[in-house]
């Protein structure tokens, strides 16, 4: 397996809090988007994103239903910032690889965008599914009244993908076209961590140009396998 990523987070602008947060190891990469309403969103943010990271279940162990070991872990996370009071909350968006393809979690109104290449290049292949209600406001949240499910997604087929985790302050000011005009930069090549990291800041750069005053956060996982 190839496995690059490049970033930019908490780019933000004087209206704007900085309570996004991305963590990540060699095989997982967690972003998770604080409640600007809450005066503590930042905190739960970076507390979420470390754990999810370090207690995210083993890839190996594939004989447990993984959706369900991978909820535990969040709720248990939930619990704990309820019951210490911390009145803050926060989405996820989470990849991480595993020897034979990778899984996907969300919660919350984070994006997800998964791109596939195949023989004739370049497609969109699936959007993991966004927490929001009729006004586009997220219905749940870690650490707020409401923690139903996670969305799980699991991709084994052999390919290149093109993964983008974006907060909705990223994603709520891009288009479709604004994925497909990376990954036809990227073409038939591997990027390296530099290319995408360049990638990030374009796509921060047309969040703002589309006039996104909150916490705008990028990240891009380009997996081989």
């Amino acid at each position: 397996m190839f496995l690059a990523h490049g970033s930019l987070i908490n780019e933000t602008n004087e209206s704007s809090y900085g309570f996004d947060s991305f963590d990540f190891s060699h095989d997982t990469f967690v972003l998770c988007d604080g409640a600007n309403s809450c005066k503590n969103g930042g905190i739960l943010a970076s507390s979420l994103a470390k754990a999810i990271l370090a207690k995210w279940p083993n890839s190996f162990d594939i004989k447990s239903n993984r959706m369900d070991s991978i909820y535990k872990v969040v709720l248990a996370e939930h619990n704990k910032y309820l019951t210490n009071k911390i009145e803050a909350a926060s989405t996820i968006i989470g990849l991480k690889t595993m020897s034979n393809g990778f899984e996907m979690i969300s919660i919350g109104d984070s994006y997800g965008e998964i791109f596939y290449k195949n023989q004739h290049g370049w497609s969109k292949l699936y959007s993991m599914p966004r927490d929001i209600d009729e006004d586009g406001h997220p219905w749940q949240l870690v650490g707020s009244e409401v923690l139903e499910k996670i969305n799980y997604k699991k991709f084994d087929k052999n390919g290149s993908y093109c993964i983008f985790l974006l907060s909705d302050g990223a994603g709520n000011f891009l288009t479709q076209k604004s994925f497909h005009r990376i990954t036809e930069s990227i073409g038939e090549n591997r990027p390296n961590s530099y290319d995408l990291n360049f990638f990030s800041l374009d796509l921060v750069r047309e969040s703002k140009n589309n006039k996104s005053y909150d916490d705008i956060s990028v990240a891009i996982i380009y997996i081989d396998f």
